[in-house]
């Protein structure tokens, strides 16, 4: 399940890439395949029987951390497009990934996670493995020139984001004898992200592309499919008090998969930076995995 995880971020990764080496309006497509999402899953996944019969408190109280999640995924996900304006598509991809040492540390520390030194080492292992693909020398060509700091700055903002999302997405996991007996997580955090990407919409007074619904259905029937198994897996983990693993082995499992594409289809240069971070990455997902 978490390799699948993986494997659905990875395709967002490529639709990022796309639209980023095509000059797409970026935020257009965000905004068009969060309608579609916010309109799917608010169909599909509530028990609105159970939510109109038994209406209790626990069905409602994932409210606030899912929209808040979908609210600060909205602006990852831009910072995340600009950094790929600005540098090489597969580092910028990888060093966003570097998030997951955020849901992993507090899951240890606050919620008290059982981790084995394996597991530490297999972390350290996928951390140096982004870092292989960050600082990889390449000459691939790039929609806007800039200098390395403005990019390198976009892309750890693009992580702190990335990595609060995470976190905040993970917290109704982690509550005691609740359950989401109505199925509300996956509309309420695809709520949050609708709410901010019309916010940015708004303040940057600009006009919606709906040229770019070909490539809006796409995603939004991967980010569909991905919060279904995200869900799931980390429910099945936290009842194992291994859910810290969860986001390392699916970004690890992402960032290969991406990798493969950008040396593969988009061709992009690649060194032997890239090839001992694929190496790594692949050894350190299989010590986090290791129970």
């Amino acid at each position: 399940m978490i390799v699948a995880v993986g494997a659905t971020w990875a395709l967002v990764g490529v639709i990022f890439s796309r639209a980023a080496r095509n000059g797409m309006d970026f935020v257009s497509l965000m905004v068009v395949s969060s309608i579609l999402t916010t309109l799917m899953s608010s169909v599909v996944f509530p028990d609105y029987d159970r939510l109109l019969n038994e209406p209790s408190r626990s069905c409602f109280r994932a409210a606030i951390p899912m929209l808040s999640a979908g609210f600060i995924m909205a602006c990852g996900a831009v910072l995340l497009n600009k950094a790929m304006r600005l540098g090489h598509h597969g580092a910028t991809w990888a060093l966003a990934q570097s998030a997951l040492i955020v849901p992993f540390l507090f899951g240890v520390i606050v919620w008290g996670d059982e981790v084995a030194l394996r597991n530490i080492i297999g972390l350290v292992i996928i951390i140096v493995s982004i870092l292989f693909f960050a600082f990889a020398k390449d000459d691939a060509e790039i929609p806007e020139k800039t200098n390395t700091l403005h990019w390198l700055i976009l892309a750890i903002a693009t992580l702190l984001f990335i990595g609060a999302q995470q976190t905040v997405m993970t917290l109704p996991s982690r509550w005691v004898d609740w359950t989401d007996v109505a199925h509300l997580r996956v509309p309420l955090i695809q709520w949050g992200t609708l709410i901010g990407y019309n916010l940015i919409v708004f303040l940057q007074k600009k006009r919606i592309d709906w040229t770019v619904w070909r490539m809006a259905v796409l995603l939004a029937l991967n980010i569909i499919v991905s919060q279904f198994i995200l869900f799931e897996t980390l429910d099945r983990f936290a009842k194992m008090s291994r859910a810290a693993i969860v986001f390392p082995v699916g970004i690890g499992v992402s960032m290969i998969l991406f990798s493969l594409y950008s040396f593969f289809i988009i061709k992009e240069k690649t060194t032997w930076q890239h090839l001992a971070g694929m190496l790594a990455g692949t050894i350190g997902i299989i010590f986090v995995a290791l129970k």
